[in-house]
């Protein structure tokens, strides 16, 4: 059937289609449903000017006319899933009109405004005309900028700027010139402008660890700035300059420069230290000026006691001034003064003088270098009416004329000791000449030819280095008589030969 023409009432009793140029309609009888095809549209209007179709992809309300849409109910209006147990929006009479994200209220107008459940992001400007009141809110998320024209009054709360994209950063001026944030790892306080940081507390200012409260530097008003090392004071300014408590160290070839002119150095190179002059003298001085030692730079060394100058050095070396003396001490000496060195009245010319009082025996010098004459064999140490003291009694001396040469110990000359040009002696002219070792369990030992020949032990025995080494006489040179007082001969691995 192509064409039905109904004048008055009509029932179908099946399904039934109503076919277009392009697209149909079905009523289908076991659904009990009008199914519009693909792009079939229901269109309301006597201009058409209202449409509702589906077109394979997406449904679809379309006012295509002049008028509005109205969706109008005395209860409430809800957009849902298909479902019907989700919600999107409702739309309650006589109340709010609430917007949903999965199922959770996001939004809704109230009788004062709305209320956001969340975070809000706004992309463009807010312009808020009345007072802008946050409460229980933990983040605002602008992308846009937001200008507060009027000023922030912030009674409480934080802010809090993020640093996961960013760093994000409190900027201040019309440059950003000042600048606050954390890039993930550190804190920074920017100056990207051209001008100075000024920090002007009204009262003390403190720099101290978050923790603890632990100070690192402390600047009182009208006082000092004092700096910190882990709670102890280290650096202290006052009226009077500055307050170190501890060491100063300073890297090499680093340099403490003194004076306008950076005109007194004190320096280390790595390997040598530095007290450097370049302006003036170095003067070593006490807090009332008395000087103890002055160095000339290019110029003398002076040395003073109690503010006496005492010596100094001059070109040609080292100067005692006039009427001073050079004295060599020894921790020892009863009045203090136990060896000077002065220019004396003495006709062998410069003397060495003994000053140490010793057991009421005279005086000595305990302790002197080595002296060497200008000529061999021309010059003396002491001399005949002026020798040296005496050491326990003992007096060490050596002499060299025409008739005798040597070493002689003894207040006689009474040993001996010399080397006549081929041989070595040592002679003994009074009482006993005694050769021992007090040592408890030392030998002596007897050598030639550089090497131990025989030894008495610590026990009195006489003994060879070596066994079955040495012999005593020989077939030329034989021994007269071995008194015993038993004779025991022992005679190992070889037999026994005794000639006549």
């Amino acid at each position: 059937v192509n064409q039905i023409n109904v004048s008055g009432a009509s029932t179908m009793g099946d399904d039934v289609t109503f076919t277009g140029d392009n697209y149909n309609v079905l009523w289908d009888k076991s659904q009990n449903q009008l199914e519009f095809a693909d792009n079939a549209k229901a269109s309301f209007g006597t201009d058409g000017d209202m449409h509702i179709y589906h077109n394979g992809n997406h449904n679809f309300i379309a006012d295509t006319g002049t008028g509005d849409i109205r969706i109008g109910a005395d209860t409430n209006i809800t957009l849902e899933n298909a479902s019907f147990n989700e919600y999107k929006a409702k739309f309650i009479t006589n109340g709010a009109v609430e917007l949903y994200h999965d199922n959770t209220k996001r939004f809704e107008t109230t009788t004062s405004g709305v209320t956001v459940t969340g975070d809000g992001t706004f992309t463009g400007n807010v312009s808020v005309g009345g007072t802008l009141t946050y409460e229980d809110v933990t983040n605002i998320d602008s992308v846009g900028i937001i200008t507060a024209r009027n000023g922030i009054n912030l009674t409480g709360g934080d802010i809090t700027l993020g640093d996961s994209a960013g760093p994000h950063k409190l900027k201040f001026g019309a440059g950003a010139d000042f600048q606050l944030f954390h890039n993930g790892s550190n804190n920074y306080i920017d100056v990207a402008g051209n001008g100075h940081l000024y920090i002007r507390p009204k009262a003390n200012f403190y720099i101290q660890d978050y923790t603890n409260g632990e100070v690192w530097i402390d600047g009182t008003l009208n006082g000092g700035v004092k700096l910190y090392n882990n709670g102890i004071k280290k650096f202290e300014t006052d009226g009077n300059g500055i307050t170190v408590q501890g060491n100063i160290n300073m890297a090499t070839d680093s340099t403490l420069q003194l004076g306008a002119g950076a005109d007194f150095k004190l320096f280390h190179n790595g390997t040598t230290n530095f007290i450097r002059s370049a302006n003036g003298n170095i003067q070593i001085d006490n807090n009332s000026g008395v000087v103890n030692a002055k160095f000339i730079p290019g110029g003398a060394s002076e040395l003073y006691h109690n503010g006496s100058k005492k010596t100094e050095t001059y070109a040609a070396g080292l100067d005692i001034v006039p009427g001073q003396v050079l004295r060599i001490s020894h921790a020892n000496a009863t009045d203090g003064n136990d060896g000077t060195i002065s220019s004396g009245n003495f006709a062998e010319g410069l003397c060495l003088v003994g000053t140490q009082t010793i057991a009421s025996s005279g005086r000595q010098i305990t302790h002197f270098g080595n002296f060497k004459p200008a000529n061999n064999h021309q010059t003396h140490l002491g001399s005949a009416t002026h020798s040296y003291g005496q050491t326990h009694s003992i007096r060490l001396y050596m002499r060299y004329d025409s008739s005798s040469v040597g070493l002689y110990i003894g207040a006689d000359d009474d040993i001996r000791g010399y080397h006549d040009g081929t041989n070595s002696y040592f002679t003994n002219k009074t009482g006993n000449f005694n050769i021992g070792n007090t040592h408890s369990s030392g030998d002596i030992i007897f050598r030639s030819n550089n090497a131990a020949r025989w030894h008495i032990d610590g026990n009195g025995h006489f003994l060879p280095d070596a066994t079955n080494t040495y012999d005593i006489g020989t077939t030329s040179k034989r021994v007269r008589n071995i008194y015993t007082n038993d004779l025991n001969l022992s005679n190992k691995d070889g037999a026994n030969d005794v000639d006549g």
